[in-house]
């Protein structure tokens, strides 16, 4: 049926001089990225106004309420806007070049990376998150990483691969588990 159509793959994966690398795109919702700056602009005129309230008070206790109410708020906006930069050029890379398994997530040149030893990776395999805090993490992209392919280090479990479906999933796993037999 035209309206379930499969959604089209974005992982991007290539043989590069230092490894085997896995680009993948965030999932693009273009209801995120033009709701966002709506929903941003209005919070931008929220902090203006109780920011120059706090400013302007003249000997009353604005500031029990305001100082309190600023820190949250420009939290939830930072949070919204990361989000966003997301949403518009977001991704994930992962690199495998033989010594080690480096996940990386990138927005406009701000990254976060984490590298295990390729020796300590184990079970690579698919492993959709269920748990309602795995959940949460994909809310928060730059955050946490979350994702659809689990592979465990020691007795944690890491994840890549957000918001990819299982078919896509497996034929990135199919690929790596070509190259690196020993990571099931």
């Amino acid at each position: 049926m035209w309206w379930r159509r499969p959604k089209p793959a974005r992982a991007v994966l290539s043989e590069t001089p230092t490894g085997f690398k896995v680009l993948i795109p965030a999932e693009r919702s273009w209801w995120g990225v033009a709701f966002l700056p709506f929903w941003l602009t209005f919070w931008g005129l929220g902090w203006g106004v109780v920011f120059y309230g706090l400013v302007t008070a003249r000997g009353e206790p604005p500031a029990l309420f305001a100082i309190p109410w600023l820190l949250i708020w420009t939290a939830a906006g930072a949070l919204v806007f990361s989000w966003w930069l997301w949403l518009v050029s977001g991704r994930e890379a992962v690199l495998i070049d033989g010594m080690r398994l480096l996940m990386r997530r990138e927005v406009r040149g701000f990254a976060r990376e984490r590298s295990y030893e390729l020796g300590s990776v184990r079970r690579l395999r698919f492993s959709p998150p269920v748990s309602p805090e795995a959940r949460m993490a994909e809310a928060m992209p730059l955050l946490a990483f979350s994702g659809s392919i689990a592979f465990d280090v020691g007795d944690a479990t890491h994840r890549f691969g957000m918001h990819m479906e299982e078919a896509e999933c497996l034929a990135v796993l199919q690929k790596i588990i070509e190259r690196w037999p020993t990571l099931l």
